[in-house]
């Protein structure tokens, strides 16, 4: 049926594995937090002091002190 195959290729071309945008680092996302997956950052990173990412230092973590 063309529905059902429709339907079944939207759902394989929605479905990706996220993994962290941290070069070297591959690190599944699919169960971690909201804001995680969102920003494609595993929770190590995260909390990092500072991580590059395409050449650019980013600074996820407020890093209260």
């Amino acid at each position: 049926d063309s529905n059902k195959s429709q339907f079944l290729h939207f759902l394989l071309t929605c479905i990706e594995m996220v993994t962290c945008q941290v070069p070297g680092c591959f690190k599944e996302l699919n169960n971690s937090k909201p804001y995680n997956i969102r920003l494609k950052i595993c929770q190590e990173h995260y909390s990092a002091d500072c991580v590059i990412i395409g050449g650019v230092t980013s600074r996820f973590c407020a890093g209260l002190f």
